[in-house]
């Protein structure tokens, strides 16, 4: 065999791998597509259906766990007032505040003539009476005056 024989048979084997080589790409380039094409080809959904199904899904998320936020702490709320509500309480209260010393009462920093006892959180600018829903996070015991003269709201919510 001369040189040009075997340069022939040389290119022959390489030729042979590379259509092996290219017809293995061909064949996984066609299935990834027909991958792609079944995981995605599949939604017919346009983006303007998909943000309007999101919106309405989230809206009504957001409403059932508003309500249901709300219902609890109304629940609470409710309960600690049956609670305090007892006479029993008012005129045992009325009792020993009778026998404080008027100069007790009057170094007392938490005495509130103000008319009660609100809470603020951390990050808010309204304050609110114990159980509101808005207190799940922080809830920082304040006079109602204090939390007034700081600049504080009533809560919508809790405070009407």
């Amino acid at each position: 065999m001369n040189d040009d024989d075997k340069r022939l048979k040389t290119l022959e084997k390489r030729n042979y791998w590379l259509s092996i080589l290219l017809a293995i790409s061909v064949v996984a380039c066609i299935t990834l597509a027909f991958v792609a094409i079944g995981q995605h080809g599949l939604v017919t959904e346009t983006k303007q259906q998909y943000d309007d199904n999101y919106q309405s899904g989230y809206t009504a998320g957001y409403s059932d766990g508003k309500d249901e936020g709300y219902d609890q702490a109304s629940e609470t709320y409710d309960s600690q007032s049956v609670e305090t509500d007892d006479e029993d309480y008012y005129s045992t209260q009325d009792e020993e505040d009778s026998s404080e010393s008027s100069s007790e009462a009057s170094d007392s920093d938490t005495s509130d003539d103000s008319g009660g006892t609100v809470y603020v959180t951390d990050t808010g600018s309204c304050y609110h009476h114990w159980g509101c829903g808005y207190l799940k996070d922080s809830a920082n015991e304040i006079s109602l005056e204090d939390a007034e003269s700081q600049g504080y709201r009533p809560c919508s919510r809790c405070c009407n």
